[in-house]
């Protein structure tokens, strides 16, 4: 009900242990998370919090010319980074420091290499143990640093050997949600229940909650 929180971490990734290497592997890169939440209260039963989340990577991925010895001919290839290091948003909970919760989104429903997220809640216990949360959270999610702070979403796909501009999956530029818990503060810990909704579903998602998380 009250209190803050940061969170900051600098990672360096290299390909130095790799045992074979190749020229489409990635090239050592950089990935920086920053996590700040507030609780804020305003009665003893109220309290409101909110939060800003980003996480940044910064690697090169070049485009590059090879001749393609299978399929016999010259071909555009780029170096890209495994998709496994790129950042995640969905669901309610953090699991790693490379996902972040997300009202109104499935699990890892969306992911990028640059991320800002930010939410806001209010939390009211109506009934002893008995808490009611509105929560809202907002975000952008891009392939380069930079155009977080643009209108268009524009990515580079792979089609076989060739890279070419589309716009990104996404419905909207500003991907957002909100959602209702219900929680009770029980012996074993919480338990909550989460119904909820984003701009990338087209129907109400629930979430269910019981015990801590570790």
């Amino acid at each position: 009900t009250s209190g803050y929180q940061f969170y900051g971490e600098v990672k360096y990734f290299s390909d130095y242990l790799r045992m074979i290497k190749h020229t489409a592997t990635y090239k050592n890169f950089f990935k920086y998370t920053v996590r700040m939440k507030g609780y804020i209260p305003f009665h003893r039963r109220f309290a409101m919090y909110v939060g800003l989340a980003g996480a940044f990577i910064l690697a090169k991925e070049p485009y590059y010319v090879a001749y393609d010895f299978k399929e016999g001919d010259w071909g555009v290839y780029r170096r890209t980074i495994p998709f496994i290091y790129e950042n995640y948003i969905g669901g309610l909970n953090t699991y790693t420091t490379g996902c972040f919760p997300f009202t109104g989104l499935n699990f890892m429903q969306i992911f990028g290499k640059n991320v800002l997220v930010g939410d806001v809640g209010f939390q009211i216990e109506f009934y002893k143990d008995f808490f009611l949360i509105l929560r809202g959270s907002a975000a952008r999610v891009k392939d380069k640093f930079i155009n977080l702070f643009k209108e268009h979403n524009t990515v580079i796909e792979q089609y076989y050997s060739y890279y070419y501009p589309v716009r990104q999956h996404l419905k909207n530029d500003l991907i957002y949600g909100y959602g209702l818990t219900l929680g009770y503060n029980s012996i074993i810990g919480p338990v909550e229940i989460t119904l909820m909704r984003g701009s990338e579903s087209n129907k109400f998602l629930v979430q269910a909650n019981i015990g801590y998380r570790f």
